[in-house]
């Protein structure tokens, strides 16, 4: 997920969300919504999940925060997480 906008003096900046391979399925898709909501990650979906209270569930994301141009990151580097 790549969040961008222009904030201070109208610079560009944004993140980048990455879901670790490791989180459960699916992990590396989003439930997009219209403009002005929130974006989701989408596991565990639509469809409930039974959630053990003796065994965590954990999910990991990597957040790259970025100035100026998003041209300069690889995403293939940065999604050896």
């Amino acid at each position: 997920m790549v969040i961008s906008g222009s904030f201070n003096n109208n610079k560009k900046s944004g993140l980048i969300i990455i879901a670790s391979k490791e989180n459960p399925s699916p992990n590396n898709e989003w439930i997009l919504r219209s403009k002005n909501s929130m974006q989701n990650a989408a596991y565990p979906g639509q469809k409930p999940i039974y959630v053990s209270t003796e065994d965590p569930i954990v999910l990991k994301y990597r957040i790259i925060i970025y100035k100026n141009d998003i041209s300069t990151i690889n995403p293939t580097t940065i999604y050896q997480y």
